[in-house]
């Protein structure tokens, strides 16, 4: 539908279509708006803007989601925790709708009735993915339509602050992990001050990764998606001759498992600041106090630039001052 008004002494006119991104223009003369507004609306209606079958605009988002997430999301490393993702989107309101008539105005007005109930890195993460949706649907599916969320803000996502564990919190945490009931955690986080791996890469990690001549450990999936291997310091090595071999992981755990031993660990040994990421942001920044390179540090940390690394790397200030004093 074409509409035609006057604003301001010229003449406004406007072309809106289902599956097809609203246009206006202004002209000082109404016969040439009319002309301009039913030269568009022509081209819509043959296709000319888009080309494309204009019937696949009657299907629900919710059929797009559903074939995303059966020919694409299973494919992902993360499927498990995009799955999720992809049944909230199920649950929206917006999943009832047809995707040619859906905007910009409904993706934001859905996007407002969450803030504040979801941090802001969640609401991106679940509208990027949304957009991705949208994105697949047009460039493979052949959706002639455009992406209603490609000018929509997303939340930016809040940086958790990086810091280092004090050796008062250190001090805390080994005497619970001293005790019988904590062991696997001792190893566990006695392993991640010593490599700076992250926790899932903990998890998956195999015996068959360990190379007992080379002091090495072999990181097969990581975030990255990158292979890497991890030198094994004394202690690392110490931590894995402790550990009986009875399963094909060296941990023999869950992401879940450490994550609920870790909570009740913080809160008895009263270092709730402390995450467990934090472990490896002090690991990589002890391997630069020991005078290991950049390259050396990436090489371990899987950081493929070194701004992303410097984001980990804080030293001790007055480790510094003692170099200085030397």
């Amino acid at each position: 539908m074409s509409s035609i008004n006057k604003v301001n002494g010229k003449w406004k006119a406007e072309v809106s279509l289902t599956g097809f991104p609203r246009r206006s223009k202004t002209f000082i003369s109404k016969s040439h708006a009319i002309i301009w507004s039913q030269e568009l609306e022509l081209k819509y209606e043959k296709n000319e803007t888009y080309g494309g079958d204009r019937s696949l605009l009657t299907h629900k988002l919710s059929y797009l989601i559903t074939r995303y997430q059966k020919t694409k999301s299973v494919f992902k490393k993360s499927y498990k925790s995009e799955v999720y993702v992809l049944r909230m989107l199920h649950e929206t309101p917006l999943a009832d709708i047809s995707v040619g008539a859906i905007n910009s105005n409904m993706i934001v007005s859905e996007m407002n009735k969450i803030r504040g109930t979801l941090k802001p890195s969640t609401i991106r993460n679940r509208f990027a993915i949304l957009r991705h949706i949208f994105n697949v649907a047009i460039n493979e599916w052949g959706y002639p339509m455009t992406n209603p969320i490609s000018k929509v803000s997303l939340p930016k996502s809040e940086e958790t602050p990086l810091r280092r564990i004090s050796e008062e919190e250190l001090t805390m945490l080994r005497k619970i992990l001293l005790l019988r009931e904590s062991q696997k955690m001792h190893w566990i986080i006695t392993f991640a001050l010593e490599t700076g791996l992250r926790r899932g890469e903990i998890v998956k990690l195999k015996w068959e990764d360990i190379d007992r001549s080379k002091n090495t450990a072999r990181v097969s999936e990581s975030k990255s998606g990158y292979v890497r291997h991890i030198p094994l310091s004394p202690k690392a090595n110490e931590c894995l001759e402790s550990i009986p071999t009875q399963s094909e992981y060296v941990f023999d755990t869950t992401n879940s498992a450490i994550a609920s031993a870790w909570k009740r660990l913080r809160k008895t040994a009263k270092v709730k600041r402390v995450r467990f990421h934090d472990f490896r942001h002090e690991a990589i920044s002890r391997f630069f106090e020991k005078g290991l390179t950049i390259p050396e540090v990436m090489s371990i940390s899987g950081h493929r630039t070194a701004s992303m690394l410097f984001r980990y790397a804080h030293a001790d200030q007055s480790k510094i001052a003692e170099k200085l004093a030397c």
